[in-house]
């Protein structure tokens, strides 16, 4: 455990599974066509589901959505009972898993450290911290976000996915744990 600075007084407590790959490993085989996405950078590989639906893609980036973006609000992206889910290779200013993890969370409401689903620990060339919290995207409305910060090697990802609270739908969680498993640097 180590204290990650936050002023909400709270410590995250950070875990960190180490898992050494010295090749890139096999992550399990699906027979549910799962597409892949390449970064076109080259920063990222990643499965996710055929009927998600891409919103913004590359540099170093891929958000996908639940539902067709037409659906979606004008100056809002997310609709009730959809998610995004966003991929995304740290900026340059980023140096850490922790660093990148205190600049997310500092000033999120119920911000928990989190055990990282076996599931999730299945993909062995990154290692993976587990977070989630709450923001208010508007008026009396917040979203929860579920978050892993991944350590690939030199290359540090984090995979977000985000909905409206209090909606809590275990497949987009699934989604989110198969996608981390997938990810390859």
């Amino acid at each position: 455990m180590y204290d990650t600075g936050l002023s909400a007084g709270f410590v995250v407590a950070v875990v960190l599974n180490v898992l050494f790959c010295l090749t890139p490993c096999a992550v399990a085989q699906h027979n549910d066509n799962w597409k892949i996405y390449d970064e076109p950078s080259g920063a990222f590989r990643v499965e996710y589901p055929p009927q998600w639906h891409i919103l913004q893609e590359g540099n170093g980036r891929l958000d996908i959505l639940s539902f067709p973006k037409e659906q979606s609000a004008h100056g809002a992206v997310l609709i009730r009972h959809g998610a995004e889910i966003q991929v995304l290779s740290a900026p340059e200013s980023i140096h850490s898993v922790r660093e990148w993890m205190n600049q997310e969370v500092t000033g999120e409401s119920n911000v928990i450290q989190e055990q990282v689903p076996a599931a999730v620990k299945a993909n062995r060339t990154c290692t993976f911290t587990a977070v989630s919290y709450e923001n208010e995207f508007g008026p009396n409305t917040w979203t929860t976000n579920k978050v892993y910060f991944g350590e690939c090697g030199r290359l540090l990802l984090r995979i977000r996915l985000t909905f409206f609270k209090p909606e809590s739908n275990e497949r987009f969680l699934k989604v989110l744990d198969r996608m981390a498993a997938s990810l390859l640097p």
